[in-house]
């Protein structure tokens, strides 16, 4: 499970309160993952999925936790300054299948954090919402404005839809 101050934009998506599970069978199916909620990315073979994510400050912290079966016992977990997720994730999973705890499916207590470095959101996420769906609802809005705020100003991340009209003014 992957713990990240991050945006997350995916494609095939079903969520559960504070849980994200990514499950296919969903076309074009798009959500904003507020920060500092635990989630956990999983695509079924032969699926697309698309993560956003954004540029962490110095101070931000991501982790990465393994939980015992069928529990939410923390079983291992490494937390670190993320600049590359793609790089940076191989060696910590490599550890974990390397590890003790991996072999006994035990957590070591002396590994585990007291405290986790910020407190995790509470907040329930939304629902996924077919982006097709989403433009056509918008279609004549997009048709007289360059861009459209898809999310709501409740998040402090901001992404928008561009329309033709800022394709052309751009041109």
């Amino acid at each position: 499970m992957v713990s990240c101050t991050a945006t997350v934009l995916c494609t095939g998506s079903m969520v559960k309160q504070s849980k994200c599970q990514y499950e296919a069978g969903f076309a074009l199916q798009m959500f904003l993952l507020p920060a500092r909620i635990p989630h956990s990315p999983q695509r079924q073979a032969g699926t697309v999925g698309l993560v956003i994510e954004r540029q962490r400050l110095q101070s931000e912290t991501d982790g990465l936790r393994y939980y015992v079966d069928n529990s939410t016992a923390v079983l291992f977990e490494r937390w670190f300054y993320c600049e590359n997720l793609g790089v940076q994730l191989a060696p910590i999973i490599s550890e974990f299948f390397s590890s003790e705890q991996y072999r006994t499916g035990k957590p070591n207590p002396e590994e585990l954090l007291k405290q986790t470095p910020f407190p995790f959101n509470s907040t329930h996420v939304m629902t996924p919402f077919c982006f097709k769906e989403w433009i056509d609802k918008h279609r004549q809005e997009l048709s007289r404005r360059p861009s459209l705020d898809m999310f709501g100003v409740q998040f402090e991340t901001e992404v928008t839809s561009l329309s033709q009209l800022s394709v052309r003014g751009a041109v």
